[in-house]
């Protein structure tokens, strides 16, 4: 999942590095209960991770109700069937050239991450969406308060 407030982006570290991101991003870990947050600041790792499209955005599925959650599982699934469908379908010969292929894989990877992720979430809704909202009110509070000292140690 990812979460964005303002110019930071909250990204679960699971995600990350499910497929390669570049490491030049500047990130700074931060471990919740059952697993890690990343916290990211650097604008153009922020705008890397607002377009990766195999990370939910925590604030776009979230709002989902339980019908429209259904149907984005199901569209999922359906497009995961299109691709084995479609490997299915090919000659053996050809089928074996596809799986070396890394465009097509990956491609079929990737849907697959999001079919489980949004499987995932709506298994764990609660208890996800508890912890990524502790986790950012938490980091939120600390923004605060190191704001409030900078203003605070002016006047000292």
């Amino acid at each position: 999942m990812k979460v964005f407030r303002g110019s930071i982006c909250y990204v679960d570290f699971t995600d990350i590095t499910r497929y390669a991101v570049p490491s030049y991003f500047v990130m700074n870990q931060k471990i919740y209960e059952d697993g890690e947050m990343v916290v990211i600041d650097d604008p153009k790792s922020v705008e890397y991770i607002r377009n990766r499209e195999y990370i939910l955005d925590f604030d776009e599925i979230s709002k989902l109700d339980e019908q429209e959650l259904d149907l984005r599982i199901k569209e999922a699934h359906d497009l995961l069937e299109m691709y084995a469908k479609r490997l299915l379908d090919l000659p053996i010969f050809l089928r074996n050239n596809l799986y070396k292929e890394d465009k097509f894989m990956n491609e079929y990877k990737i849907k697959q991450y999001i079919y489980y992720s949004l499987l995932d979430y709506k298994l764990n809704k609660k208890k996800i969406d508890n912890t990524i909202l502790t986790f950012i009110f938490n980091e939120e509070c600390q923004l605060m308060l190191k704001k409030n000292q900078k203003v605070l140690s002016k006047y000292n």
